[in-house]
């Protein structure tokens, strides 16, 4: 038999910091419980911004979650998706999965499920995927396909 939560809140956020004070991510959803006896919180309609020097660059996004403070991992439940915000050094990402671990201190996200990933004139979709969004590397296991097409540009033809 699972113990009762020791609290239940509606509308939360989270702003989880590093040693120094600077937040290095947010978590913000519908609904929290927190299950003190097992170190764990459940989360409904998460949304876990990951922060780079203060300015958010992922965003994830998922039906529920588990998060494990001690462990700095979140585990989504459902469709799960990620979206990296366009910066000086990174295009436009968008991943769309299932199930996914999210480790926020070394910023690993990892599924067993199919995941498929866009990027400007990148389509990529693959069953299993590890990245390691803080270097911009994402692995898609097994029957990876990958489509390259030429970016579009606004210049007119003539």
């Amino acid at each position: 038999m699972e113990p009762d939560p020791q609290f239940d809140i509606l509308g939360f956020t989270l702003r989880i910091t590093d040693a120094e004070g600077t937040v290095t991510h947010v978590l913000k959803g519908e609904r929290m419980q927190q299950f003190q006896d097992l170190g764990i919180q459940r989360a409904q309609e998460p949304r876990l911004e990951l922060l780079t020097e203060g300015r958010v660059d992922w965003i994830w996004t998922a039906p529920a979650a588990v998060h494990d403070p001690a462990e700095e991992r979140l585990e989504t439940v459902g469709i799960t998706e990620g979206v990296q915000l366009p910066g000086p050094a990174n295009p436009r990402t968008e991943i769309e999965t299932a199930d996914v671990t999210i480790l926020t201190g070394t910023r690993e996200v990892m599924t067993n499920a199919r995941a498929t990933v866009l990027r400007p004139g990148l389509f990529m979709t693959g069953i299993g995927m590890h990245a390691d969004v803080q270097a911009d590397i994402i692995e898609l296991r097994n029957e990876v396909e990958t489509v390259y097409a030429p970016q579009e540009t606004e210049e007119d033809p003539q």
